[in-house]
């Protein structure tokens, strides 16, 4: 129910300061490396028809990175509560987790990934394991994970085909559903009675 309200992205624009008219692709989370914000910082000189904005970071974080990738919005940390709302600030939402950590490639299902699928806003996500175990073709378009160039491509596959990737996102929002926190529980307590 966190998730259920849609927000106006035109206000929640204006409330982050996203002054562009171009077409927003947005990274929300932590700037460690394996979650592969590199990756989505590169694609800054690729895209030049779109806007791409991070939230999240520490200041020194946000202060470093501002200099090494001039062409990028960084929005620094904002608070959890504003989650929903500022999902409907993107065109895209991108996960560009990276496939050299094993962690992140194989055992990590990423909270924001769940948040992000409720947002009806069409997913860009790293082609690895743990995302595919949650999403498919028909839900979000995956990319080569660690690949600037790769990720640019599938940005513009959402960018060239607005019905179909409106329909990815819808799909995702309902796959997102099954995995409430009530519906864990349940799973886990279905589990233990079947044992």
């Amino acid at each position: 129910s966190f998730f259920s309200a849609l927000a106006d992205r035109r206000e929640i624009r204006m409330r982050l300061r996203i002054t562009s008219d171009k077409p927003v692709a947005l990274y929300i989370g932590g700037l460690d490396a394996w979650k592969g914000v590199h990756t989505f910082l590169g694609i800054a000189t690729l895209v030049p028809h779109v806007h791409v904005a991070v939230i999240g970071g520490s200041d020194a974080e946000v202060a470093s990175l501002r200099i090494q990738h001039p062409l990028v919005q960084f929005l620094g940390a904002r608070p959890y509560r504003e989650l929903p709302e500022n999902q409907q600030a993107a065109d895209i939402l991108v996960i560009p987790n990276n496939a050299k950590n094993i962690l992140s490639s194989s055992y990590t299902s990423p909270l924001k990934l769940f948040a992000h699928m409720t947002s009806r806003v069409p997913l860009v996500i790293s082609d690895i394991p743990s995302l595919r175990a949650i999403l498919d073709e028909e839900s979000a378009y995956f990319f080569a994970p660690d690949d600037p160039h790769a990720l640019a491509k599938a940005i513009a596959q959402v960018l060239k085909n607005p019905k179909e990737a409106h329909e990815k996102a819808f799909r995702a929002y309902e796959l997102s559903k099954h995995y409430t926190w009530k519906e864990r529980a349940r799973a886990i307590l279905d589990a233990q009675l079947n044992q």
